[in-house]
This record gives structure tokens, C-alpha cells and sequence, in this order.
């Protein structure tokens, strides 16, 4: 009785994410997607121009993601972000710029 030799049972766990395969768009165009349902009174007024400026912001942000949930208040935040910017264009700036 006992435990079995350790020697030979290692479990390896790797993350690729980025190194072997590209996941930001899926991530960002989930976040976008679960933003939507989960705020529809926010969301229904955005174009597709508006989805298309986000994601596009959502792509350069993608390194301080560090886990998936974070897209969706990501793509929140870009998406009101870029609501504001509509309010205050006789200013001529953007309350956050990327």
C-alpha cells in the first residue's frame, strides 16, 4: 500500500496562447457578444462601424487581458467610451484614446 511512484507521472501544463495560435479576435468578438446580451438597453443602439471600432481598440488592448470575462467589461468600456466621444465632439477629443 502507499502512493504510487511519482517519478514517472508529471502533467505538464502549458499556455500557447499567443505563441501557437492568435486567440484575440474570437476573445474580442466574444467579449463584444456577451456584452450585448448582458446589456442590451446599452448595446442596441451600436452600428456595425461602432463593433468594428471597438474590436479594433479591443485588439490592442488584448495584453492586459488576463482572463476571458475581462472582454466583455472591456468591450463596455471601449464601447461607452466611444459613446461619450460622440457627445463631446465639439471638443474634439476622446475621453480615452488607444
Amino acid at each position: 500500500a502507499g502512493f504510487p511512484d511519482d517519478s514517472q507521472n508529471h502533467l505538464w501544463a502549458l499556455d500557447f496562447d499567443g505563441v501557437l495560435c492568435d486567440t484575440e479576435p474570437e476573445s474580442s468578438m466574444s467579449g463584444w457578444r456577451a456584452a450585448a446580451r448582458y446589456w442590451p438597453e446599452l448595446f442596441a443602439a451600436a452600428t456595425p462601424e461602432d463593433e468594428e471600432d471597438v474590436l479594433g481598440k479591443m485588439a490592442k488592448l488584448r495584453p492586459i487581458v488576463e482572463t476571458g470575462y475581462e472582454n466583455m467589461i472591456l468591450a463596455r468600456l471601449m464601447f461607452e467610451e466611444l459613446a461619450a466621444s460622440r457627445r463631446a465632439r465639439d471638443i474634439g477629443s476622446r475621453p480615452l484614446t488607444v
